[in-house]
């Protein structure tokens, strides 16, 4: 599959960290979480197959699949921490790269 993904990176309040919040815009209410980028997308795979399954059960309308997958990546404002991304328009892919 090659919905759209969105990977947003989100402060976790009670421990030291970070969790990774995984979803599909075009596919409303389809999320998952993880420690890892990896975790949130293979939570999303399962739940992406979900919402599918459901959704043609129920005669739901599906969303057609784009024909270039995207995966945007988004670190939210932390304070404690000096490094991020910020941009004014979205872009289609952003690559992270192993911490200096």
């Amino acid at each position: 599959m090659s919905y759209r993904v969105l990977l947003i990176e989100e402060h976790t309040p009670r421990e030291e960290g970070t969790h990774w919040l995984a979803l599909h815009p075009d596919l409303l209410g389809c999320h998952a979480l993880g420690r890892e980028q990896e975790d949130a997308l293979a939570a999303l795979d399962e739940a992406r197959d979900t919402w599918l399954r459901i959704a043609e059960r129920q005669g739901g309308r599906i969303p057609p699949e784009p024909e270039l997958p995207q995966v945007m990546v988004m670190y939210l404002y932390d304070p404690s921490r000096p490094e991020g991304i910020a941009t004014k328009d979205p872009v289609p892919v952003v690559r992270i790269g192993e911490p200096a």
